[in-house]
Parts: structure tokens; sequence; C-alpha cells
């Protein structure tokens, strides 16, 4: 069957920046209205909030946060087409973090990164996400190649104490051609 889906997507955005402080923030609504199946009906939400400081001149202390409240439905539509089920769903993240510049060539970044996610409807399970990440990025003599070492340690939490770890170690290089 098929339907006509009018879309409003208000959004606002805002920024400030000085020169050791950048603070960015996102409000946004999509609202879908469906001519035939008003059940279908939703406003998704997605509130943000990113920061950055710079503490020392080799310290910089950073925070991401979101608030999103929306449903199954556009996910699943975007995956596969299909709809299997709908559910409501709210999802946190925070996520802190620190960059120390040890040198003007080596640098490291400590980050801590939370997730929860929940789904109104049953057949959709719950879940949280700890996560932590170290890494070292040293720039080359030249200046234009980067050498990268991440590190992270993850645990996906389930309900009934079911959980997923796994531990990441991965090297690389970035290099700007001219």
């Amino acid at each position: 069957p098929s339907d006509f889906v009018f879309t409003l997507t208000p959004a606002a955005d805002f920024n400030y920046k000085s020169e050791i402080t950048h603070l960015q923030g996102h409000l946004g609504l999509s609202g879908q209205h469906y001519l035939s199946n008003g059940n279908l009906d939703h406003i998704d939400q997605n509130y943000q909030i990113n920061s950055q400081h710079q503490a020392t001149p080799k310290l910089n202390l950073s925070l991401n946060t979101s608030y999103i409240v929306d449903t199954t439905l556009q996910q699943e539509l975007l995956s596969s087409g299909l709809v299997i089920g709908r559910s409501p769903r709210t999802s946190f993240l925070a996520n802190p973090g620190m960059v120390y510049n040890i040198t003007e060539r080596l640098s490291t970044m400590i980050n801590y990164n939370f997730t929860r996610v929940l789904y109104q409807a049953p057949q959709f399970t719950d879940y949280g996400i700890h996560q932590l990440g170290l890494s070292f990025n040293y720039t080359l003599r030249n200046q234009r190649t980067l050498l990268i070492n991440n590190n992270i340690v993850r645990e996906i939490l389930y309900p009934g104490g079911n959980s997923y770890k796994t531990l990441g170690f991965y090297l690389g290089a970035n290099h700007k051609f001219t």
C-alpha cells in the first residue's frame, strides 16, 4: 500500500568560539505525518552539545553529548527497505576527552564514551556501551606525514548480565599530498 508522507525538519545550531573555547550546539526536530497511516506519525528529537577548551598550551579538554529520541522505523527503512516492527527509542551519549601535546610532534589523546539506548518495545534489546580510547599521533619531520596508534577497549552491556567485550589496537599513517 502506498501513502503520502509529509516531513517538517526545523533545526537550530549555535556556535561560540574564542581563542581557547569552542562550543557547538544543535537542536533538531523531524516530524513525519502519514496521510493514510496516521499511526506511523512521529516527531524525532536530536539535541547535541559539543565543547572544546584549551586549558593550557599543551592540554585541550573536550566534551561531546547528545540526547536523541527517534524510532526504529526510519533506520529500518534506510537499512533494509522493510519495517518488521517499530519502537520509539531514546539514546544518550557522553564523551569526555583530553588531548595532551607531549612535544611539538607527539600528542596523546584519551577519551571515554558512554552510550545508552532504551527501546519501548520488548522485541528490541536495550544496551549500554562503555569505551575507553588511547591514541598517539606523531608528525614526521616533513610535516605532511602523521603516524597514528589507536588503542580501544569497548564493552557492550545487555540485560541479564550479558556483555560483549572488544580490544582494538590500530596502527596507521596519514600523508597529505600536495
